[in-house]
């Protein structure tokens, strides 16, 4: 009973904290600011790697939650710091006058605020679960790599690979979490090929994601605010008189990145020992991986060959392309996992996706962003 007294009581001083500050709390803002509808996915980003390595040891379900709350509690992290450092770039352009700290919605300090709290959380799991050095190391590694690319990710072109380490790392905290204790940790590496290749193949998509997709989608005000981009400072994209001029340096540029991680993703049925298959794959995997590779190529090759800016397209030809590619590594670990966690992976961050993006914007497909 004093213990539920103490909740209330702590609740309540923080609700009258906020509001004697000053901020208005609009739950959908919040929302927005957090970029939730995509939260389903990077949310998993760990639970891949655990997954990837779940044969060798027992599925723990509070191992499961665990990972998927500090998924939860990165990409809420991750995204407020980028709100917050690209605001007084992200202003310059009237597509983006709906974003809750541009439009006003949110103040500057309710945003420190809301950023805080789940990077206080995450480390809080790490203390006082995750008792090892090796793990400890891997996450402030990741952690610096998301304030390197948030905060300082415009003033140098390419610096979307450390959010592309951010995402690896993530991947390889999940694998290594299978065995807590770390009694036989210098078996792990033999147990990585498998994780290894799913955190390259996410490491890739966030680079070309925001490197190539995010890039294109900015390309009308990021030089405007002084930011040195991939494709507007190095490639020269531009927009005139709502033309969308693609240089063909850049669209060369985008199909290898886009191509290596693609082919590698097919490098586990050529060795499958190596990658533990233990020679057995799902008839379906090869098929269904080659079709979900053609949805990814005619996307990015629509969007890199538009005339027009117009955002929504672009956003329209991104999320195809995005689902497509997440598709394809539930298909990889098909043989590892089994048909329960292959549905599991293909259609819960689908799912998350289209009900808060529903909830959010009032469409499925098209994010606000």
């Amino acid at each position: 009973m004093i213990n539920k007294k103490r909740t209330l009581i702590s609740i309540n001083f923080i609700y009258f904290w906020i509001i004697h500050l000053g901020f208005k709390i609009n739950i959908k803002d919040i929302l927005r600011l957090l970029r939730i509808q995509t939260a389903g996915l990077t949310a998993l980003s760990a639970i891949f790697g655990y997954l990837a390595v779940i044969n060798f040891y027992d599925f723990q379900f509070w191992k499961f939650i665990l990972l998927f709350l500090l998924g939860l509690c990165a990409h809420f992290h991750g995204f407020v710091s980028n709100e917050i450092a690209d605001y007084k770039i992200d202003r310059l352009s009237e597509d983006l006058k709906h974003k809750p700290i541009v439009g006003g919605k949110i103040s500057l300090k309710l945003a420190w605020l809301i950023n805080i709290i789940p990077a206080i959380v995450a480390y809080m799991f790490f203390v006082l679960v995750f008792k090892n050095i090796y793990l400890w190391m891997i996450f402030i590694f990741s952690h610096i790599c998301e304030i390197i690319y948030n905060f300082f990710g415009k003033k140098f072109p390419a610096s979307d690979i450390f959010l592309a380490l951010w995402g690896f790392s993530f991947v390889i905290i999940g694998s290594f979490t299978a065995q807590l204790s770390f009694n036989n940790f210098y078996e792990a590496p033999r147990l990585l090929p498998l994780p290894l290749l799913i955190g390259l193949l996410g490491a890739f998509q966030l680079f070309f994601n925001n490197a190539i997709e995010g890039g294109i989608k900015d390309c009308d005000h990021d030089l405007k605010g002084g930011a040195k981009t991939l494709v507007s400072y190095v490639f020269k994209v531009k927009v005139e008189d709502k033309n969308l001029i693609i240089p063909s340096s850049l669209k060369k540029f985008a199909i290898i990145i886009k191509l290596i991680p693609l082919l590698l993703s097919f490098s586990p049925y050529i060795f499958p020992s190596f990658f533990h298959y233990e020679n057995k794959y799902n008839k379906i995997q090869i098929p269904f991986h080659f079709l979900l590779t053609l949805v990814a190529i005619f996307s990015m090759l629509k969007f890199l060959n538009l005339k027009i800016f117009d955002r929504n397209d672009l956003k329209r030809y991104f999320s195809i392309h995005e689902i497509s590619i997440t598709f394809i590594m539930p298909v990889i670990l098909l043989s590892v996992t089994g048909y329960f966690w292959f549905f599991f992976l293909m259609f819960f961050p689908l799912i998350w996706f289209l009900s808060f993006n529903y909830l959010l914007y009032g469409t499925l497909i098209n994010p606000g962003v």
